[in-house]
């Protein structure tokens, strides 16, 4: 790409002119001219920019280093083809293909992340929520490899509006298994044949579950590490923390474990019946330990393990079903069916169930301000489309939970930007606003490290370069409202 930059031709000759007039050998008056030469010559440079070629220049933004946590004013920031092109510190003007966008007073972020979605069996309904609410790239859960392979061809021949998707296969589970349709091991023998299969479906990772045996873990664990595929998901109940760290468990999702190895009493499996939701939501509360909790975050600290808390799942669980869900605005974006589901799925619960595990909620937010200052390393997800975890605006819900929690702003917002990179190995292409990485990015009114709730207030979001205004935005979502009646 040609770039012509008269700035370098202007100081050269301004160079020459002081080399052939040194100021020492001129009388008072031609001192006066050259100073009033280099003065126009400075002030020349500063007003005419450098003309370059981008798709899209977004002149005059305040650029967030989620990074270094600070605030650069004033930039231009060129969109070139799917990727970051420049970013300049003073101003610049494209050429006569390039579309400016005016960036004066708002704020540019790196795309958010979801590290905790189920979207396969949902994509329909739910990539115009993620889109709408700036949410460019989810991790899947619980991944139909065919579907999201389709969906990722779409994306690549640019007739699709979807996130980048980091997916697993099916989830494999024990016996017997949490849900009948996943798929279930007895022994380590088919648990390695499991990774196997899915290994050479093309999955990113492997996604594993409660009632797994230990022994099926450890094989899980050893042929994911042979192959070269991180294992991730629920800590089983058969096993310990300090096993799935020092096997390498990739990322821990719903704090789970954290309340059992903090434990002042030894946590036996079988004296508390593990299925028994109540019984062991009361002992883990009744008997938390905090300095043993101090002992598993160092712990954590210094293992490659992450911890993908999902407030907004356990709050939805702990909460009792009021008029304030079932008014709730964002319900008209949900199809009836999965609206149904949701009302049905919280009617057996007692009042006894809603009492213990507000007091386990409790706990558990206590504490993820201090795992978060001690070095235990976080990822935002929200397991949507559980009862109330809306896709997209849950995101934005769920880091106001983890901010309110005790985390600071800026580690909150690395949990769903910087932080996903690190953890998919992929820093080289998303999770910063700069050069060479994907050109899916946040315009926000407000700037995010003062108040997250700001990373609400959207603009505009670029997805791979694709430009999507506040309007476009809005009527994305809208369209789904259509659908609904």
């Amino acid at each position: 790409m040609k770039r012509i930059r008269y700035t370098e031709k202007i100081k050269s000759k301004a160079y020459r002119l002081m080399k052939k007039f040194p100021i020492q050998f001129l009388d008072y008056r031609r001192t006066g001219v050259k100073v009033c030469l280099i003065l126009l010559i400075s002030l020349f440079i500063r007003c005419i920019p450098i003309t370059n070629e981008a798709d899209y220049l977004i002149e005059n933004v305040n650029l967030i280093d989620v990074v270094n946590g600070e605030t650069i004013e004033n930039c231009w920031v060129e969109i070139v083809g799917e990727r970051i092109g420049k970013i300049h510190l003073s101003e610049v003007k494209g050429d006569s293909r390039t579309k400016i966008i005016d960036g004066t007073g708002k704020y540019i972020i790196p795309g958010l992340w979801d590290m905790h979605a189920h979207y396969s069996l949902n994509h329909d309904f739910v990539n115009p929520l993620l889109i709408g609410n700036g949410v460019v790239g989810i991790r899947e859960m619980w991944g139909v490899p065919n579907t999201i392979f389709e969906i990722r061809r779409l994306i690549n021949k640019d007739s699709i509006l979807a996130p980048d998707i980091y997916t697993s296969g099916d989830i494999i589970d024990g016996y017997p298994p949490v849900w009948p349709w996943s798929t279930k091991v007895k022994n380590p023998q088919e648990a390695v044949s499991a990774v196997k299969e899915q290994k050479s479906q093309g999955v990113d990772f492997i996604k594993i579950y409660t009632n797994l045996s230990k022994e099926s873990y450890e094989a899980i664990a050893q042929e994911s590490k042979k192959l070269g595929i991180p294992f991730a998901g629920h800590l089983p109940l058969k096993v310990p923390m300090a096993k799935a760290l020092a096997l390498g468990q990739q990322s821990i999702e719903h704090l789970n474990g954290i309340l059992e190895a903090s434990c002042s009493k030894p946590f036996k499996l079988d004296s508390i019946d593990p299925m028994n939701r109540i019984g062991r939501a009361s002992f883990l509360v009744e008997n938390f330990d905090s300095k043993k909790f101090d002992d598993l975050c160092e712990k954590l600290a210094k293992s490659d393990t992450w911890i993908c808390p999902t407030l907004s799942v356990l709050k939805n669980t702990s909460t009792k079903l009021d008029k304030g869900f079932l008014t709730d605005d964002k319900l008209e974006y949900i199809p009836l069916h999965t609206r149904q589901s949701w009302t049905g799925s919280t009617r057996d619960k007692s009042e006894e169930f809603y009492e213990v595990f507000e007091r386990l909620f409790d706990l558990q937010t206590s504490l993820l301000g201090r795992m978060s200052e001690r070095g235990v390393k976080i990822l935002a997800g929200t397991d949507f489309p559980n009862p109330f975890c809306y896709p997209g605006f849950g995101l934005h819900e769920e880091l106001v939970l983890m901010n309110n929690a005790g985390m600071s702003t800026l580690e909150v917002l690395r949990s769903a930007t910087y932080y996903p990179a690190i953890f998919m190995q992929k820093e080289d292409l998303y999770g910063q606003v700069s050069e060479g990485k994907s050109a899916s990015v946040i315009i926000l009114n407000e700037n995010p490290l003062k108040d997250i709730r700001n990373t609400q207030k959207i603009e505009a979001v670029f997805l791979r370069g694709k430009y999507i205004n506040k309007e476009e935005l809005s009527e994305l979502m809208l369209s789904l409202k259509d659908k609904n009646q």
